[in-house]
């Protein structure tokens, strides 16, 4: 006896308004790259002058998770220290993006690098 033969419908890809479709990601805001987050080489007056400090700065994150810029929010005290953490953080940082129904898009953030001595390696 012959099995009977069934027809098993192909899947359809949803069609737009389908309430079958799959939910659009969820939004989510940028999150760092713990591995690109490092922190920047002393700067060598700094280290001679014994300078410590905390640079608050706030960041703008491109669509593709690029710092693209970093303003100081607040400043350690010391100008190398701000400038050194700046560009650092725009040269090396990276963030998976901010997503926004279900895109990547630009999204700001705030971020602190801390500057100590016995830490400085």
């Amino acid at each position: 006896m012959t099995p009977p033969i069934v027809d098993i419908p192909e899947e359809q890809p949803p069609v737009n308004g389908d309430d079958r479709a799959l939910p659009a990601a969820p939004d989510s805001a940028a999150s760092a790259i713990a591995a690109t987050h490092t922190i920047p080489d002393y700067p060598a007056l700094a280290r001679h002058m014994g300078w410590e400090g905390k640079v608050v700065l706030h960041l703008s994150i491109s669509p593709q998770g690029i710092v693209t810029a970093a303003d100081v929010v607040r400043s350690s005290g010391y100008d190398e220290l701000d400038q050194a953490a700046v560009s650092w953080v725009i040269a090396h940082w990276r963030y998976n993006p901010a997503i926004e129904d279900g895109s990547p898009v630009a999204s700001e953030t705030d971020a602190a690098v801390v500057f100590n001595l016995r830490n400085a390696g």
